[in-house]
C-alpha cells in the first residue's frame, strides 16, 4: 500500500524533473508522429533507417532540452538545433529542413496553448503548476499527439502538399531564410506570451490569438510556396530559352543538311559508280559525324534530360565544347526524377568533370568527349561515364584528387578535390577513374541508399 501511495503522490504532486522524466517516452512517440506529418506534407522519401535515426536523435535532444534547459530557452534552442538534425539525416536543404522541424512544433504549441487553458479553467490551477504534475502532463501530451495524428490523417487523406523547391538561387535562399527566422521568432515569442498569461486571459482571447498566429504562420508558408513557384517558373523559362536555342541550331543544321541532300546523294552515287569503296568509307565517316551532331542535339531535350538544372548545365557545356571545336556525343538513358543522390551535389560533380574533360580535349589534335547517362539494373546502379581525349598520358589518377594539384600553371586545382569531399560524405557514391591510350575516363556510380 505504501508503494502505491508513493507512486500516486509522485504522479499528482508538482515535480518538474519527474514530469520530464516520465514524459520522455512520449516525446519519441511525438517525434514519430511529426515524421509522419512532414513526410506526407512535403512528399519526402524516407527510409526505415532515416526514420529510426530521426526519432532517436530528435527525441533524445528534445528530452535533453526539456530536462536540463529552462523554458522557454530550451524550446528556442531546440528549434535551432532540430533543423540541423533534419539536414544531416534527410539530406535536405536549409529552408526545407527548417519547415520540417518547425511545422510540427507550431502545431504542438497551438494545441498545447488551447488545451492548457481548458485544463486550467476546469481544474482551477495555473498553467505553470499543471505542466509540472506528471499525470496531467502525460494526459496533455497524449491528447496533443492524438490531435497531431488526426492532422496527419487529414493531410494523408486529402493529399495536402507543400512544394518547396531545392533549386533556389542564392538571393532567394537568403530572403527566405530571413523571412522564416523572423516569422518563427515572432510566432514563438507570441505563443510564449500566450502561455505565460494563460491564467489571466479569457479562453476566447487565447483561442482568437492562437487562431491569428496560426493564420499568420500559414500566410508565411503560402508566401514561401509562391516564391518557390516563381523560382521554378524562372528556371523553366531559362530552360525554355536554352531549348529554343538548341531547336534553332537543330533547325539550321537540318535545313543545311536538306539543302545539301541532293549533292550528298550524287557524291555517294559517284563513289558507287566508280566502285571507289575506300573513298566512300572516308566520305561516309565525315557524313556520319554531321548526322551524329544532329542526333546529339535531339538528345538535348528537356523531355529526355528531365531536370531543368542538369539540362541547362549540359546545354551550356555542349556549347562551350562546340566553340572549342570539340566533337561531343551524348547518350542519355537516366531518369533524374529517381536519382539516388542530392541534385545539388550531382550537378556540382557533373559540372567539374565536364569542365575538366573540355579543358583536356581542347589541347588535343583529336578533340572528342563522350558522355553516357545510364542505369545498370543488375545492381541498381545509376552511373555517368565521361570520357575524353587527352595529351598528358602519364597523369597520376590518384594525385589529381589532391588539394591544390593541377597540371596547369596558376590553377588552384580544387575541382576534383571538391568532388572527393562530396564522395566522402555519401556512402552510396563512387568515382572510378581510368585511362588508356585514347581516352581518360571518369565514371560516377550512384547506388541506392
Amino acid at each position: 500500500m505504501y508503494f502505491f501511495s508513493s507512486v500516486k503522490n509522485y504522479l499528482v504532486e508538482p515535480n518538474a524533473l519527474m514530469t520530464n522524466l516520465i514524459n520522455t517516452p512520449l516525446i519519441f512517440l511525438g517525434m514519430y508522429i511529426n515524421l509522419l506529418i512532414f513526410k506526407n506534407l512535403l512528399k519526402l522519401d524516407v527510409s526505415k533507417k532515416q526514420t529510426y535515426q530521426y526519432v532517436l536523435f530528435s527525441g533524445l535532444w528534445t528530452s535533453f532540452c526539456n530536462i536540463f534547459i529552462q523554458a522557454p530557452l530550451g524550446l528556442y534552442i531546440n528549434c535551432i538545433i532540430l533543423p540541423g538534425i533534419v539536414m544531416s539525416i534527410f539530406k535536405t536543404r536549409l529552408i526545407k529542413s527548417i519547415f520540417i522541424a518547425l511545422i510540427p512544433t507550431a502545431f504542438t504549441l497551438l494545441f498545447e496553448t488551447i488545451l492548457c487553458k481548458i485544463y486550467s479553467s476546469f481544474l482551477y490551477s495555473s498553467y505553470s503548476i499543471l505542466t509540472t504534475i506528471p499525470i496531467y502532463k502525460m494526459a496533455l501530451s497524449l491528447q496533443i499527439y492524438f490531435i497531431m495524428y488526426l492532422v496527419y490523417l487529414i493531410i494523408k487523406r486529402n493529399n495536402f502538399c507543400i512544394k518547396i523547391s531545392d533549386n533556389f538561387s542564392k538571393e532567394s535562399n537568403i530572403q527566405l531564410l530571413l523571412n522564416t527566422i523572423l516569422a518563427s521568432t515572432i510566432i514563438s515569442v507570441q505563443f510564449y506570451l500566450l502561455i505565460f498569461y494563460t491564467d489571466t486571459l479569457p479562453i476566447i482571447i487565447i483561442v482568437l490569438s492562437s487562431f491569428l498566429l496560426t493564420l499568420f504562420f500559414f500566410m508565411v508558408v503560402n508566401n514561401i510556396i509562391k516564391i518557390s513557384k516563381l523560382e521554378v517558373t524562372s528556371i523553366e523559362l531559362k530552360q525554355s530559352q536554352e531549348y529554343n536555342k538548341t531547336l534553332e541550331f537543330l533547325y539550321d543544321s537540318i535545313k543545311a543538311f536538306k539543302h545539301d541532300f541532293n549533292n550528298i546523294i550524287q557524291t555517294i552515287g559517284g563513289y558507287a559508280n566508280s566502285n571507289d569503296i575506300e573513298g566512300l568509307k572516308i566520305y561516309y565517316k565525315d557524313l556520319f559525324v554531321d548526322c551524329q551532331k544532329i542526333n546529339d542535339l535531339t538528345t538535348l531535350n528537356p523531355n529526355v534530360v528531365n531536370n531543368p538544372g542538369v539540362y541547362c548545365l549540359l546545354t551550356a557545356k555542349y556549347k562551350k565544347a562546340e566553340e572549342q571545336g570539340i566533337k561531343i556525343h551524348i547518350d542519355f538513358f537516366l531518369n533524374l526524377n529517381v536519382l539516388n543522390m542530392k541534385m545539388y551535389e550531382f550537378t556540382r560533380i557533373l559540372g567539374i568533370l565536364l569542365d575538366n574533360a573540355i579543358e583536356a580535349s581542347t589541347v588535343c589534335d583529336n578533340k572528342v568527349i563522350n558522355i553516357i547517362f545510364n542505369t545498370k539494373a543488375s545492381n541498381n546502379m545509376q552511373y555517368v561515364l565521361i570520357e575524353n581525349t587527352y595529351n598528358e598520358k602519364d597523369i597520376d589518377t590518384e594525385k589529381i584528387f589532391e588539394k591544390g594539384y593541377s597540371s596547369k600553371p596558376k590553377n588552384t586545382g580544387l575541382g576534383l578535390w571538391e568532388v572527393r569531399q562530396i564522395l566522402k560524405k555519401n556512402t552510396n557514391l563512387n568515382l572510378f577513374t581510368s585511362k588508356d591510350d585514347c581516352f581518360f575516363r571518369q565514371q560516377l556510380e550512384i547506388f541506392e541508399n
